[in-house]
């Protein structure tokens, strides 16, 4: 097994339904490559988690990298791990952006799903998953 987190810059806004499109179209892709992992979308940046087969990760990290919806695609870490961070999740999402005008959270995956947040604090520690735990909490 093996993950890898990148990050990186949207290079235009995106809408939240554009945001929700890619999501969902990714998780659907990543149950067929059986990819596990999480997206953080915050005011035009990115931060991912992908876990899987090496192999697997590594083919859809180039095919993320070359996509020309952002920029600053960049690998913050990657490495070997015995068991998947967020086993169960094709991708699980959170949008931590605020909108301006309402001045509220808007929906995502996480916050729809309560079990989620205790799956995540009980789930098997990676050392990509702890890196990734202290970068989201930055946001």
């Amino acid at each position: 097994m093996y993950e890898l987190i990148y990050t990186s810059v949207a290079r235009r806004y995106m809408s939240e339904n554009e945001i929700y499109q890619l999501v969902e179209n990714a998780q659907k892709k990543n149950l067929v490559l059986d990819i596990t992992g999480i997206l953080i979308y915050n005011k035009h940046e990115f931060i991912q988690l992908l876990g899987g087969d090496e192999a697997a990760v590594k083919e859809l990290y180039e095919e993320i990298r070359l996509d020309d919806r952002h920029y600053n695609v960049s690998i913050f870490y990657e490495g070997a791990i015995e068991h998947r961070g967020f086993d169960g999740w094709s991708m699980a999402f959170k949008n931590v952006s605020v909108d301006h005008e309402t001045k509220s959270e808007p929906d995502d995956l996480i916050s729809r799903n309560p079990g989620f947040v205790m799956r995540f604090a009980n789930s098997r520690q990676s050392a990509g998953k702890k890196i990734f735990r202290m970068l989201s909490d930055q946001l």
